[in-house]
């Protein structure tokens, strides 16, 4: 009877303590009323400050695309910029780019989203389909639904798109896959080869289209893509360079021929009576292996390019370099332009004692366990004469057309 009688009074004493709880949560103390409200005020002030921020960084972003600023940085794009400068992944980067563009043809939109009369998620998805003609008919027909509600209405229509034409109905479907590393490397790879065919990124949407038409095609047909070549004729009288092709002669700079010597093909003096046989500053052996190793990307810290490579010899063929594995790497051409234009710097040895130094940059970047460079002799000088030399022996021998 006494158990009984201690477990209802506990029962009593939990449920009052409950309601007491429920009464004090519907109805908050003074205090933690005034601790909200000032909760509340910081919070919106700070989304204020982030709203005026992208609408700034939208302005800033494309001065930055037009004065080129990743050149002026070292850097082989603006992707690679942004991602070193604002932590911005490529993907996001890209979109808030593609955002920035277009809010330069719409002013409408733009003076509505500096007085915060829109938020910057509705306007993104209003520069998708709005036109200088239209942005007045959409942000009237979009006024008070919030950012989701938009995406949906936004959906199924295509830029130019008047707000009360009937969509297309065409959504957009996630899809979401699980392989194994060996098929996504395979299919980057692909992905790679696609963007090459066509001279621009592909979207995602694209990209899976072309790969299923692919599956369908004959596969007896042949390929129509073939490599990149570049032609650099030199005059023997003014030592004058120009690029060749179309019918038409480009001029191009030191720094341009000296990039293009390290990874090339000699024809010899186009003048002569009998074709001199083709040598190769790097045989095609020797460039997928160092691809290989480079695991088809940019060595260069912090770059993500895995197109457009080209192999580098850390000392100059100018200044005896070999043609061995330790002297050569991959870049990819902006920064092997960059390389070349003095900008930046690499010393070392390949792979992994490598050391990059930017002119416009204070702190190096060391590869790890980056040796120590001792002062150059004579000794040293004699030693390169001799290795360049026999560099020249491998050349006129081993790399030749038969």
């Amino acid at each position: 009877m006494q158990a009984t009688t201690e477990i209802r009074a506990k029962s009593d004493e939990l449920t009052n303590q409950l309601r007491t709880y429920l009464r004090d949560a519907a109805s908050p103390s003074a205090a933690r009323r005034a601790e909200a409200q000032e909760i509340d005020r910081e919070l919106r002030a700070i989304t204020r400050d982030e709203h005026d921020a992208r609408v700034r960084e939208a302005a800033l972003l494309v001065r930055a695309e037009a004065i080129e600023i990743w050149r002026v940085f070292g850097c082989a794009s603006l992707f690679e910029y942004l991602e070193n400068v604002r932590d911005l992944q490529p993907r996001a980067a890209r979109e808030r780019l593609r955002v920035a563009r277009a809010l330069t043809t719409l002013p409408v939109m733009q003076a509505a989203l500096e007085a915060r009369q829109i938020v910057y998620s509705t306007a993104r998805a209003l520069t998708r389909v709005a036109t200088a003609k239209t942005e007045a008919r959409w942000l009237d027909k979009t006024r008070g639904m919030r950012p989701a509600q938009v995406e949906e209405l936004v959906a199924g229509h295509k830029h130019g798109d008047d707000p009360d034409e009937p969509g297309t109905g065409e959504r957009t479907v996630k899809l979401v896959l699980e392989v194994s590393e060996e098929t996504y490397g395979a299919f980057v790879q692909a992905r790679r080869r696609l963007a090459d065919e066509q001279g621009e990124r592909l979207e995602d949407d694209e990209i899976v289209a072309t790969l299923c038409r692919r599956a369908f095609e004959d596969a007896s047909e042949p390929s129509a893509s073939s490599p990149y070549q570049l032609a650099i004729v030199t005059c023997r009288a003014c030592a004058t360079s120009v690029e060749v092709g179309s019918g038409r002669e480009v001029p191009v700079s030191a720094a341009t021929l000296e990039r293009a010597r390290c990874d090339a093909e000699d024809l010899g003096d186009l003048e002569a009576e009998v074709p001199a046989r083709i040598a190769k500053t790097v045989t095609p052996r020797m460039r997928r292996n160092i691809l290989v190793r480079d695991h088809y990307r940019c060595c260069v810290p912090g770059c993500r390019a895995q197109r457009n490579l080209d192999v580098h010899h850390v000392v100059f063929q100018s200044r005896h370099g070999r043609h061995n594995g330790s002297n050569l790497l991959t870049l990819c051409s902006g920064h092997h332009a960059r390389l070349h234009e003095g900008q930046l710097q690499i010393t070392g040895k390949a792979p992994h004692a490598l050391r990059f130094e930017w002119r416009d940059r204070t702190a190096p970047v060391p590869h790890p366990e980056t040796p120590s460079v001792a002062p150059v002799t004579m000794a040293d000088l004699q030693r390169a004469a001799i290795a360049a030399l026999a560099a020249c022996d491998e050349v006129g021998s081993g790399n030749r057309d038969e």
